[in-house]
């Protein structure tokens, strides 16, 4: 090989290197947004505001969806498709309002719950029943979201006592107690085994 080739190698090398770079650089900033994502996500009741929204196309698709195949088609135009807006339109709202301020979580449920009802007698038995199922499950989540943090699993598998509790419910501690085993030796076997 002369040296235009080796030149040559060595530049494409590089580009190829240079491309890799801003692979990984990228597959960075796709993780970072990821981990950013999940940290916003575990601040707000998302999986509530997820069945809303899904309970929202459920009441909206019948009334406004028409189905075409060949010369057949099927439409549902009925007058549910006002209230179908109406309630669809305020729980897509009450979805926003979740993922914006999730200190509203109590309202935003209570009118989910009574959206959900309602549609349920006004618009198509309730986007044919999926609708309602959908916004009373999300209503609920709504509901019972807190954002205090929870405790960690080992904190209260480890508090004090609690083992205590459960060699007394399964009966270990009192037949070494009748036994007449001190604290001492029954440590020692716990450990042994």
């Amino acid at each position: 090989m002369d040296r235009s080739e080796n030149a040559m190698l060595r530049g494409s090398a590089a580009m190829v290197t240079g491309s890799g770079r801003a692979v990984a650089r990228g597959w960075s900033a796709v993780r970072s947004g990821r981990r950013a994502f999940k940290r916003w996500r575990r601040g707000r009741p998302f999986p509530a505001a997820v069945l809303l929204v899904a309970s929202a196309i459920m009441l909206l698709l019948p009334p406004y969806f028409t189905l075409k195949y060949r010369d057949l088609v099927i439409s549902i135009n009925t007058v549910g498709g006002a209230s179908a807006l109406v309630l669809g339109g305020l729980l897509i709202i009450g979805a926003v309002v979740l993922c914006v301020r999730p200190k509203y979580r109590v309202p935003v449920g209570i009118v989910a719950v009574l959206a959900s009802l309602v549609a349920l007698v006004t618009a198509n038995f309730g986007g044919f029943l999926l609708g309602t199922i959908f916004g009373l499950l999300g209503s609920a989540l709504c509901l019972a979201w807190t954002d205090q943090p929870t405790l960690p699993r080992q904190a209260t598998e480890e508090a004090p006592g609690k083992k205590r509790r459960l060699f007394r419910l399964f009966g270990r501690g009192r037949r070494r107690q009748e036994e007449g085993l001190g604290h001492e030796v029954a440590t020692t076997e716990r450990e042994s085994v």
